[in-house]
């Protein structure tokens, strides 16, 4: 085993009087060891059959799973498994993307993934960014939000950029994270379908909203889609093992 081969070497090394020299071979060890311990468990993680959406907001449950297919797991719902929603305490969106997905995952005993999506204004700095929910009451009513970020932006121009942050969460309490983003500015009045404040933002290198781009062509630039796909980059990569 690691204990007996690391005594094994540091004893040869004695043997040869080269203990000093050979310091750094076995410090060497040490870390391979490491990095073979830390690929074992991150690949156990990956291992499960099945995951959960940990989200009740139908809209984002029925993109989630758009971009989840071809998986190799049964996805989960709501529908399937209920629990109690978790106070979203953090004051960032990985905070609130990890509290979201390891409630549901520690709850269920059953891997969740989360997303913690949020619209951060330039000219608000940096605003509504974690409370972009909030602003349109807790998700329910995006005209009211819109109407307060025009109202605060005062016909000023702005950069802003939409940010993804999904956070994978194993019941024994491992959690990772990826990140997605979608630079572009804001535009006054809404224009297109409001789906979010995606009615107010262009992106760059395009001459329309977001939510009024054809949907395949929304969903490849999405910020969301950035985040899952690396997900599933991550889980195909350990998988391959």
């Amino acid at each position: 085993n690691y204990a007996n081969c690391r005594t094994v070497l540091i004893k040869q090394s004695h043997i040869a009087n080269t203990y000093p020299y050979n310091t750094r071979y076995i410090k060497l060890f040490d870390f391979c060891i490491y990095l073979v311990i830390l690929t074992l468990m991150v690949f156990n993680d990956t291992m499960f059959d099945r995951l959960i959406i940990a989200s009740k907001n139908p809209g984002k449950v029925t993109e989630m799973q758009e971009l989840l297919h071809g998986l190799a797991v049964k996805l989960l719902t709501y529908k399937d498994i209920n629990w109690p929603n978790p106070q979203e305490t953090g004051t960032t969106f990985e905070e609130n993307a990890i509290i979201k997905a390891s409630f549901v995952a520690q709850s269920t005993g059953i891997p969740a993934i989360a997303d913690d999506t949020g619209l951060c204004i330039d000219a608000l700095n940096g605003s509504p960014g974690i409370y972009t929910a909030r602003w349109a009451n807790d998700g329910k009513d995006y005209v009211t939000g819109i109407e307060r970020i025009q109202k605060e932006l005062a016909n000023r121009p702005s950069r802003a950029t939409y940010v993804s942050c999904v956070a994978f969460s194993i019941p024994n309490g491992h959690n990772y994270l990826f990140m997605g983003t979608l630079n572009g500015k804001i535009v006054l009045p809404p224009q297109g379908p409001i789906i979010g404040y995606e009615s107010i933002f262009i992106p760059d290198g395009m001459d329309r909203t977001l939510s009024a781009l054809p949907h395949d062509m929304r969903m490849q630039i999405h910020h969301r889609t950035q985040s899952i796909k690396k997900f599933k980059v991550f889980i195909d990569s350990m998988n391959a093992l």
